[in-house]
């Protein structure tokens, strides 16, 4: 077990802490797209989808 705290270790625990709560983002939009599936909201047509496409060049 390791007491000392340094700066090496701050910024280990920083890197983690970034990657958890990228983490979390993710895996709460995922939810979000699941549960938009399963309700059938969200759903865009081919012209919808085509148009967002084109617009997005």
């Amino acid at each position: 077990m390791i007491l000392e705290n340094t700066s090496d270790n701050a910024l280990v625990d920083m890197v983690e802490y970034e990657k958890t709560q990228a983490t979390i983002k993710l895996l709460s939009k995922l939810a979000e797209a699941e549960a938009a599936v399963k309700n059938g909201d969200e759903w865009l047509s081919i012209e919808e989808a085509e148009k967002n496409w084109e617009c997005s060049r």
